[in-house]
């Protein structure tokens, strides 16, 4: 390890006295914060852990556009890390990869269920669901490809066409997040879009390569967007009319619910292909969980 490993805390562990008992010292440590999200509280189901951590409730995060949870970032050994991985494992915590209020990168640990994905954690997903549709698709024949369910209904090449579109248009979308001050963005006439690129007749190898390359280049913009850009809450914003999941209008908008967006579109539009339960075993649940190494 190149130095220590820096670790967010934001619920017990800013105690002295828990430090004390987990680790034999008081780490170095700092005050900072994590934007875009808030605390939330957890039932804790068991009497006799509630008495072990002296509460009632767990504190975890969860996205939040226009708040930021104070906490303290403290400086850690590998064993400290590897300790604390199977003391918050027990609570059902995971370790995550999280960029603060003061552009440092660190860990954190929320909750299992958190809505919190950490960093990266889109693009990891969007790569990982990507990679596994592509041997399925490519195994389809022409005439699957072909065949339109019902009348009106796009073929499995229309379907893929448009996702193709969709890559297409939230890159330019992504990208234009940096350098403008709202998520404000136009919609596309969608069938227009797949009647005129004629995907219906277009060659299901060269559609399915296309498909692929177009969303590992979203997943370079989205892994190179600065956090500060990803979290900046937008009350001017399109997502209530352009998104799969719309946000209310009244409601701030991040550029990461934007992001999040694309995939759960993506995987819809797979399901239509490949079937309901072809993904049902969640993707992107990997955790680095490696003790004393840095987030990357």
């Amino acid at each position: 390890m190149s130095g220590p490993a820096l670790l967010f805390v934001y619920g017990t562990l800013q105690d002295e006295s828990v430090q004390q008992r987990l680790f034999a010292r008081a780490p170095i440590q700092r005050a900072d914060a994590i934007a875009g999200h808030r605390r939330r509280a957890i039932p804790v189901p068991d009497a006799s852990v509630a008495a072990r951590i002296g509460s009632p409730h767990y504190v975890d995060l969860e996205p939040h556009a226009h708040e930021r949870v104070e906490g303290r970032v403290l400086e850690l050994d590998g064993r400290e890390l590897a300790l604390l991985d199977a003391y918050e494992r027990a609570d059902r915590y995971v370790r995550v990869a999280v960029t603060l209020a003061s552009g440092v990168r660190a860990w954190a640990y929320v909750h299992e269920s958190s809505a919190v994905r950490g960093d990266r954690r889109t693009s990891d997903d969007l790569c990982a669901l990507v990679e596994r549709a592509v041997p399925l698709l490519g195994a389809m024949s022409d005439a699957q490809t072909a065949r339109r369910p019902a009348p009106g209904k796009w073929s499995a090449r229309e379907i893929l066409g448009h996702l193709v579109d969709s890559a297409t248009v939230n890159h330019t979308r992504f990208l234009r997040a940096r350098w403008q001050d709202d998520l404000d963005f136009d919609g596309y006439d969608q069938e227009a879009w797949v009647e005129a690129h004629g995907y219906a007749e277009t060659s299901w190898p060269d559609l399915l390569r296309l498909w692929h390359a177009l969303n590992w280049h979203v997943a370079r913009v989205i892994d190179t967007t600065p956090a500060p850009v990803r979290v900046k809450a937008h009350a001017r914003h399109s997502p209530h009319r352009i998104a799969f999941t719309p946000v209310a209008p009244n409601d701030p908008a991040t550029l990461d619910m934007l992001m999040d967006d694309y995939v759960a579109h993506l995987r819809h539009h797979l399901r239509q292909v490949l079937g309901a339960e072809w993904d049902r075993l969640d993707v992107g649940d990997e955790r680095e969980e490696t003790a004393g190494r840095e987030p990357t």
